[in-house]
């Protein structure tokens, strides 16, 4: 070898793995939108919408939990726990707020 160091990961900064992870799913479909700090991923709903959301949460173990379930039909938000930890409160209500409910949610 010349020195040269390999990357032994896909992730680019091992201190937000969570946060980098919801960032690029969000960037991967048009209307996923994302909280970072939160690390809540939601989409963006038309305005004037009528239907309940439903929203999931749970940890982040190979990756965070649901988010390839985001869509029209699907989940509304997702909310990330750490890894192997489940979301905090505060995150949970961060996805409450982070979309417009006029029918109410539906926790899954």
């Amino acid at each position: 070898m010349s020195g040269q160091r390999t990357a032994k990961h896909f992730i680019n900064d091992v201190r937000n793995p969570v946060q980098a992870s919801l960032i690029a799913t969000a960037r991967s479909a048009e209307g996923l939108r994302v909280l970072p700090k939160e690390q809540v991923l939601y989409r963006q709903l038309p305005e004037g919408h009528r239907k309940v959301i439903l929203l999931s949460g749970g940890g982040s173990g190979h990756g965070p939990a649901h988010t390839g379930y985001v869509g029209d039909g699907m989940l509304d938000v997702v909310v990330a726990g750490n890894i192997f930890a489940s979301p905090s409160a505060s995150q949970i209500l961060a996805g409450v707020q982070s979309v417009d409910a006029p029918q109410g949610y539906k926790p899954q």
